[in-house]
């Protein structure tokens, strides 16, 4: 299916306006109306195992309006890191979903890492460590400008600390960098409970693996742990490099040991009722105090270096443009957080 093969009247075509002969109330009825369809159309296409380049989109939608050809042409590669029970691909359902073919539009070379869906940041980061010198060698550059949803964050950190020689700078999306409230649940504390979810954590992760032809070792367990208030400072104090000098200061260094450091982040845990994800968020949210948090993460752990932007109207799945990239109707598409990301770092060289 093309964007041609759409009713005209969902396609927003370059250097025009929206018909006026329609009003808001009758916009926003039909809109409500196409995110159904899109949504079921997706649900069956990841169910029948179809291989797909479908692309759904809204008005507005920056898939829509083509790219200027170097817009997002970075200096150096730049390297998804997905976050927890991540994957490249799903019967053609990307975790990034059309980020790297919105980056690659505009110039960029991307390249998408394949590592461990659950486990600790070291380990996550010691098997990314050798993907970026395969790529170093693919590509002929010798750094990479890392971004890194959820967990992989923490996972990037790592690997800039390591390995600096690898790195231009370190993009948070969303990052667990002060880990998150879920991970100290009091039903973890109870043996039986957490064995029960070491069981069931793992077995997700190597079901994953297995639709995504990986095959890593899993502990859901040795995550959550990292992830408790306990752990995550225990990594920080190894790990401290643009760190805020506070919970919440939002105040870290931007440039540490010559790589560039950035964040963003949002706060709102429900966006879309459209949205499967956002019934899965509405659930874990419950388990962190106050209302200030994207669903998963606390809205202050996202921070780290120069803090763009830490309360945009989307939760932890909009920041992967999931699904479909429904989302909340003044909020911005994830894919143009990731272009105007890409050409901030052009801007720098890098």
């Amino acid at each position: 299916m093309t964007l041609s093969r759409l009713p005209r009247l969902f396609v927003y075509y370059r250097g025009s306006a929206f018909t006026t002969h329609y009003h808001k109330y009758k916009y926003a009825q039909i809109m409500r109306h196409y995110a159904v369809v899109a949504t079921i159309l997706s649900l069956l296409l990841t169910l029948s195992g179809c291989k797909t380049d479908i692309t759904f989109a809204i008005p507005g939608h920056p898939l829509l309006f083509g790219d200027e050809p170097e817009y997002s042409k970075t200096e150096y590669p730049i390297v998804l890191v997905h976050g927890l029970y991540g994957f490249d691909d799903i019967f053609g359902h990307e975790y990034f979903y059309q980020i790297p073919k919105v980056l690659r539009n505009g110039g960029a070379e991307v390249y998408i890492a394949r590592i461990s869906g659950t486990m600790t940041p070291e380990v996550r980061g010691e098997q990314l460590i050798p993907q970026l010198e395969e790529f170093a060698a693919v590509s002929g550059q010798s750094k990479f400008n890392l971004i890194g949803h959820s967990l992989g964050a923490p996972t990037i950190r790592y690997v800039a600390a390591v390995r600096p020689d690898l790195v231009a700078s370190i993009t948070s999306v969303a990052g667990a960098n002060f880990g998150t409230d879920v991970a100290d649940a009091e039903f973890l504390d109870f043996p039986p409970t957490r064995l029960i979810t070491g069981l069931m954590g793992n077995l997700l992760g190597h079901a994953i693996d297995f639709v995504s032809q990986d095959n890593f070792e899993q502990s859901i367990l040795a995550t959550l742990d990292v992830m408790s208030v306990e752990g995550i400072a225990v990594f920080n104090s190894k790990y401290a490099d643009a760190l805020p000098s506070a919970l919440c200061a939002a105040d870290g260094n931007s440039l540490v040991n010559g790589i560039y450091y950035y964040s963003w982040g949002g706060n709102v845990a429900t966006t879309n009722r459209f949205d499967p994800a956002d019934l899965v968020q509405a659930a874990v949210t419950k388990l962190i105090p106050g209302d200030d948090d994207d669903g998963i993460i606390p809205r202050c752990s996202m921070q780290l270096g120069h803090v763009i932007r830490d309360d945009y109207k989307m939760n932890h799945a909009d920041h992967l443009n999931w699904f479909l990239g429904l989302k909340a109707t003044d909020a911005p598409y994830a894919p143009s957080l990731y272009r105007a990301q890409a050409n901030r770092l052009k801007g720098l060289g890098l």
